[in-house]
């Protein structure tokens, strides 16, 4: 997905994102993503606390919320990760 979304992917550091759009800029080879099995535990686990009718909190090493840091900061999956947290509300 990223190759397909910046074509600089593979350029050093400083020129990732030269002439990308800011909502594009989120992918970069350096940003990170939630693996597919880690959307699967995610969700299981927020399924389980609710039957148990209990909470659940959501610590992740790169920001899942657009205004806490700079858009390419930002997970690159975070619609994915956004959408089984709010499906669990």
């Amino acid at each position: 997905m990223i190759h397909s979304l910046n074509p600089s992917v593979r350029a050093e550091r400083a020129q990732l994102i030269q002439d990308l759009p800011e909502i594009l800029q989120r992918y970069i080879s350096y940003n990170g993503a939630v693996f597919i099995e880690q959307h699967t535990r995610l969700y299981d686990v927020f399924r389980h606390a609710a039957t148990e009718g209990r909470s659940a909190i959501v610590i992740m090493h790169i920001p899942d919320y657009g205004p806490a840091t700079k858009p390419q900061s930002i997970a690159s999956d975070r619609e994915d990760v956004l959408r089984i947290l709010h499906a669990m509300l």
